[in-house]
């Protein structure tokens, strides 16, 4: 009932820009996409953050869990809460050593557990040389040819960060052509799926 409201009224007040085009506009004038969650950000008691498919995130909602109440929300509540039961596990597991800076380098040999899959060889070397120039406070640039995996480099060194340093810092600000933003929200769901991230 909320997000139907919400939609009403942005359709009255001619706020539909912020959203998908028309193509996709029910009889109603709403979009069929505005009704779909594309992720849930956040939770308080039984309220859910929602961010919805075709539309930017100021348009989040906060949604009693009883309304979530169709198969494809109740999957999208149990991908959030197995996240957020992940993070809190690992946020036990290094209480009282966040603060503690990083006093040694330890190369990797093989992929990391916190990843959801392998790295190639090749990977792990790229990941090893990120991780050895960040502690060193060195400025880099990671350069390679299409297709071989720079974006998984990048969130596989922000999961280390976030994992290995003890430290559920951030954020962090990942700056990249329009075209490669979908691939970018792929990757790092797919390998990173402890990490909340916001696509602006």
């Amino acid at each position: 009932l909320a997000r139907k409201k919400l939609l009403s009224y942005d359709r009255r007040a001619g706020n539909e820009d912020d959203c998908s085009s028309e193509e996709d506009e029910q009889e109603d004038g709403m979009q069929s996409d505005w009704l779909t969650i594309d992720r849930i950000i956040s939770s308080n008691k039984s309220k859910y953050l929602v961010k919805w498919c075709g539309c930017s995130y100021e348009k989040c909602t906060w949604e009693d869990e009883s309304s979530l109440d169709s198969p494809g929300d109740r999957e999208k509540v149990k991908e959030f809460q197995a996240a957020q039961a992940r993070y809190v596990k690992r946020s036990k597991q290094q209480k009282g050593s966040e603060k503690k800076p990083v006093t040694a380098y330890h190369e990797i040999f093989e992929s990391p557990s916190y990843l959801n899959g392998a790295l190639h060889d090749y990977q792990i070397r790229g990941l090893n040389w990120l991780r050895k120039k960040r502690f060193d406070g060195e400025n880099v640039i990671l350069a390679d040819e299409m297709g071989l995996g720079k974006t998984i480099q990048i969130a596989s060194l922000i999961a280390s960060v976030m994992v290995e340093e003890k430290r559920t810092c951030g954020p962090f600000l990942i700056v990249v052509p329009l075209s490669t933003i979908a691939n970018w929200k792929r990757e790092i769901q797919k390998w990173c799926p402890d990490v909340n991230f916001a696509v602006l």
